[in-house]
């Protein structure tokens, strides 16, 4: 039988990651205390490096994307207006054929 996989957050990730960059614990004392593998913490380690620049960018890539979120919200509050709408007719038209006896 398989070990099902195990799942971190990015919250715990990122707190495993922070501990093996102040260097006070070995990569293998870090895995221990986590009972996690060493190859995750070096994977997520290498991971938050590569990806340390994007931490002085987000200021741009948050408002672009709070921007595309509102419109996004407003054109699904559109749709599930218009889908509540045409529910409605179909349901108003459906019990005029029931009236009909067709």
């Amino acid at each position: 039988m398989r070990k099902k996989r195990s799942s971190f957050t990015t919250e715990f990730k990122t707190l495993v990651v922070l501990e093996a960059l102040k260097g006070e614990l070995t990569i293998s004392q870090l895995a221990a205390k986590y009972t996690i593998t060493s190859k995750n913490i070096l994977n997520w380690k290498q991971l938050f490096l590569d990806n340390a620049a994007l931490a002085f960018e987000a200021n741009n890539s948050t408002k672009s994307s709070k921007a595309e979120l509102a419109k996004l919200k407003k054109e699904n509050e559109k749709l599930a207006s218009k889908l509540s709408s045409l529910a409605s007719e179909r349901d108003y038209a459906i019990e005029k054929l029931k009236d009909l006896d067709l």
